[in-house]
């Protein structure tokens, strides 16, 4: 649950990459925009004076920007290993 500036539940927008984050339809957020952690370099939290494109939010305006892309592999890994006894 989030609330900002005391605005009702669910009242908040979400966008990733300028793309709307947020289901109009329900309080659920959209699986397919939701990055790892890994991939977000900043988030901005926009409460009040929004920009004329935002005008229908309500509550806060939260921006989620991704890392630039690279041709080489970076990230991380975890392994379990089992041991037989």
């Amino acid at each position: 649950m989030i609330r900002v500036n005391g605005a009702p539940n669910s009242s908040e927008t979400m966008y990733f990459e300028g793309q709307e984050a947020t289901n109009s339809l329900s309080t659920a957020r959209i699986d397919e925009l939701q990055p790892s952690v890994e991939a977000i370099e900043a988030v901005a939290l926009q409460t009040s004076n929004f920009a004329p494109e935002f005008g229908q939010v309500v509550g806060g305006l939260f921006n989620f920007n991704a890392k630039s892309g690279t041709n080489q592999y970076h990230g991380s890994s975890m392994s379990i290993g089992l041991t037989m006894s």
